[in-house]
């Protein structure tokens, strides 16, 4: 019945999901992403994950429809299931990891996820700088060092980078780096400007 009901509010006759595959609900659902329409394309991926429940790659489409409708717990939860089915979604511990770390303040599990992001793509930038971000919060500022120098080694033109490692800098009384850093991030903004 619930079926029903769902497919009668898409203007789908109820008897038309018979020859809807499960491609075509995932279609549907992306068109409504697309469409800004995230409440129409949640009950589709909630439909779709219903009919494929092993298929991990609905659970990330999930969990980023409800990131854009604010369900960040609900979002945790679907990257936390693709996770399970798919230990190497790099973007899963990524996601999850902001999600942790921004919006529900648990420092150790975005800690935990940037980790396993670094474990499984060396050379993500954000990865390392949020967990520089998470070192810094708790006062390990060598640690915090560190992470901001790797992000900046792999990505050296963003500026946001420099600084708060220029902030790292000026804790650990180290001045003349820390204006160095200042500079080259104050040079990147007018770059990006002009």
């Amino acid at each position: 019945m619930k079926f029903f009901f769902f497919f009668l509010f898409l203007g789908i006759p109820f008897f038309g999901f018979l020859q809807i595959n499960p491609k075509e609900i995932n279609q549907l659902a992306i068109q409504k992403v697309q469409q800004n329409q995230y409440q129409e394309a949640l009950d589709l991926y909630d439909c779709y994950v219903e009919l494929l429940p092993i298929d991990s790659a609905a659970y990330f489409d999930r969990g980023l429809v409800k990131e854009f409708m604010r369900d960040y717990r609900g979002a945790v939860a679907d990257y936390s299931m693709q996770i399970s089915i798919n230990k190497e979604c790099v973007d899963c511990y990524f996601l999850r990891g902001i999600l942790l770390l921004k919006e529900l303040k648990d420092f150790n599990g975005a800690l935990e996820d940037f980790t396993q992001t670094l474990s499984l793509e060396e050379s993500n930038a954000d990865a390392h700088f949020y967990k520089g971000n998470i070192y810094q919060i708790y006062g390990e500022n060598k640690k915090a060092l560190k992470e901001y120098s790797e992000a900046i080694n792999y990505n050296p033109n963003l500026a946001e980078y420099y600084l708060k490692r220029s902030e790292i800098y000026v804790i650990l009384k180290k001045l003349v780096l820390s204006n160095k850093d200042k500079k080259t991030y104050n040079n990147l903004l007018i770059n990006k400007i002009d």
